[in-house]
């Protein structure tokens, strides 16, 4: 009878969590490195706000693939270091909208360049269709998934 192993270290689950975890390990030090006070989250959040902002706090959730309750909290330490503000929406009271303060914006640039310059590093050795047909791949598990 042949048996097999199993290899935590070899499954897809726990090789992609290694992988996320060092990806925004390795992110989160560069920011701070470079004099940020920044967390991974909070950056992502900036992205989405600095590509449309004013955006809802659910519409944020939705497009930094967050919970809400985590994106509450995100946003509430972002608003007490005055890099975004909240304010009601006229339509709907119970939505929240969010916007960049001048803080905020001012961090696009240098963090987007220490974000671009991770990103060469992390993908070094890599083609570009390596790097886009594991996109696909990771996808369709995320489709199976979902």
């Amino acid at each position: 009878m042949n048996k097999q192993k199993f290899d935590l270290h070899e499954t897809l689950g726990f090789v992609v969590n290694t992988t996320s975890r060092l990806l925004n390990t390795t992110l989160a030090r560069a920011f701070a490195k470079s004099g940020y006070d920044i967390t991974v989250e909070q950056w992502e959040i900036l992205v989405v706000l600095w590509k449309r902002d004013g955006q809802c706090q659910h519409e944020l959730a939705t497009y930094s693939g967050k919970d809400r309750p985590s994106v509450t909290r995100i946003l509430d330490n972002m608003e007490k270091r005055e890099l975004v503000s909240r304010s009601t929406s006229e339509k709907d009271r119970r939505n929240k909208h969010v916007f960049l303060m001048k803080k905020g914006k001012e961090l696009h640039d240098p963090l987007m360049k220490i974000a671009n310059q991770f990103a060469k590093t992390s993908m070094k050795g890599l083609e570009e269709t390596e790097i886009e047909a594991g996109k696909i791949f990771l996808k369709k598990v995320q489709t199976n998934l979902g």
